[in-house]
């Protein structure tokens, strides 16, 4: 058990633990958990009762390596707001490799209405998997588009507005590409 781990640990000749533990209570202590992956006190997470976890995007981003440590079957939603889970997109996207896309199930965003994330176009192509698992309702702004890619951006799930970022020579050679989607309503500037 996760509460049994500092007086185990505490022994003399103890070097690492296995926790044996339920989903629910590892999920509330990810933290403490990540703390002993990082002094290298922790050998494996066994889950013995449920499978699913939720936690927040700053969790699941930062408490990746003990979220990898978990040998049993398990399901990982991230609940967050679309803020947060911007801020974490890129750790996100390293833990849902990580651990598989059977095991990263879901994102839901926390906010009412239609929240909008921002994300650059980088984030837009590199971080396509964890962006496909968020559910519900939302929009996507891209910026940091080069002209040349305007097409692949809109093209995207999501995509409802884009900035473009480049030299007025690419703009020129694009010009065909970028009106067409001024004209749908996506390229918000240039």
């Amino acid at each position: 058990l996760i509460a049994n781990s500092s007086s185990v640990l505490a022994g003399s000749h103890v070097a690492s633990v296995n926790i044996s533990d339920t989903a629910a209570n590892v999920a509330a202590n990810i933290n403490a958990l990540q703390t002993l992956v990082t002094a290298s006190q922790l050998t494996g997470i066994v889950l013995t009762s449920g499978t699913a976890m939720t936690l927040t995007a700053t969790q699941g981003a930062t408490d990746a390596a003990a979220i990898e440590k978990i040998t049993s079957t398990y399901t990982l939603t991230i609940s967050d707001t679309a803020a947060n889970v911007q801020a974490n997109l890129n750790g996100l996207q390293t833990l849902e490799t990580a651990i598989g896309a059977t095991k990263f199930s879901a994102i839901t965003l926390t906010n009412g209405g239609t929240p909008v994330l921002t994300v650059t176009y980088t984030q837009l192509m590199n971080d396509a998997t964890v962006l496909g698992k968020i559910s519900g309702t939302f929009d996507i702004t891209v910026t940091g588009v080069l002209a040349a890619n305007v097409a692949t951006a809109a093209g995207k799930a999501h995509v409802t507005s884009i900035l473009v970022s480049d030299t007025a020579a690419n703009v020129a050679t694009n010009i065909a590409a970028l009106e067409t989607q001024a004209t749908s309503g996506k390229l918000t500037s240039i």
